[in-house]
């Protein structure tokens, strides 16, 4: 199976294009058929890399880390869509946002005792995994707080 390049900037969320193989060998855009060099010279830092590269550097740029927001907030984006793997027991729940952000990654949402958290990653983390990721975060806003307090005085 042939894998399929495109044209990308590093840290950007979209591809500039496909590419294509000329019969003279050369690889240029699909659209205008612009060479690397070409694309270079209107999009600096373009490369030529897989598509599958290309998406797992995008969904990389658009993750987030878990950020504590209202009981409010966490209500709203239960009830505004569908959830999608909303688990919740004892302690915890956490869900998904039906509709993605870009590629697999969506907004996920998850309550420890009370409080409440979103951030964006890949729609396959599990319910552990999410619950883990907001622990680590509580872990470092707690150390942040500490920090603080030592500083001031």
């Amino acid at each position: 199976m042939e894998m399929e390049n495109v044209f990308y900037v590093p840290g950007q969320r979209w591809v500039i294009d496909f590419a294509i193989v000329l019969a003279d060998g050369a690889t240029v855009t699909q659209q205008q058929g612009h060479t690397l060099e070409e694309v270079q010279a209107r999009c600096p830092g373009a490369i030529l890399t897989t598509y599958q590269e290309a998406v797992e550097q995008i969904e990389t740029c658009c993750k987030t880390v878990p950020r504590q927001i209202d009981a409010d907030h966490f209500d709203y984006a239960l009830n505004v869509l569908p959830p999608m793997r909303w688990v919740s027991g004892g302690d915890t729940e956490s869900f998904l946002m039906s509709e993605r952000t870009i590629g697999r990654v969506t907004g996920i949402y998850a309550r420890i005792g009370n409080t409440y958290w979103t951030f964006e990653d890949v729609c396959t983390l599990l319910h552990a995994e999410i619950i883990a990721k907001v622990r680590k975060a509580q872990e470092s806003q707690r150390d942040a707080a500490v920090t603080e307090i030592v500083a001031s005085d």
